[in-house]
């Protein structure tokens, strides 16, 4: 069985959190975000050593992500949280790659981590809101009460 954490992991991890906080000045939600982006990779990896980076760690875990359930809808992940978070972690790995211990993490493996052309496109296109039909406006406007100045 494999740990649920790895020490060497949990110290870069609080270096990374106090550099995004601090000197690039990120709000606590986007810290957030990228925590949790992290356990997720790490869950993959099953806590794997940050050292021991692999190009077939970004790739099982893109097509891991792609295949995973959302907690609240029981569906699969959106797509904009695939990417959200394939993006996390590149950033993360980009910014561990110029760290004493790590810099064997080369740049181009981080590559592995772009998300197609085509799931960018997805995440960036607005959601399709629903909204009242003309039909549905005038009903509610007629069953509104107008008799007096106040009312209408």
């Amino acid at each position: 069985m494999s740990p649920k954490y790895n020490h060497e992991n949990e110290r870069i991890k609080r270096t990374y959190f106090e550099w995004l906080k601090t000197p690039k000045q990120r709000d606590e939600k986007t810290i957030s975000q990228a925590r949790k982006s992290l356990v997720r990779f790490e869950n993959f990896t099953g806590y794997k050593d940050f050292r021991h980076f692999h190009i077939k760690q970004a790739i099982g875990f893109k097509k891991h992500l792609t295949e995973s359930t959302a907690i609240k809808s029981q569906g699969s992940l959106s797509v904009s949280t695939v990417v959200s978070t394939i993006r996390d972690i590149k950033k993360f790995f980009q910014w561990l790659s110029s760290k004493k211990g790590y810099k064997t993490i080369s740049l181009d493996d981080l590559e592995y981590f772009n998300p197609s052309k085509k799931e960018i496109s997805i995440s960036q296109s607005p959601k399709m809101l629903n909204y009242p039909t003309i039909e549905q406006i005038k009903n509610v406007i007629s069953q509104m009460p107008a008799e007096n100045a106040i009312q209408k």
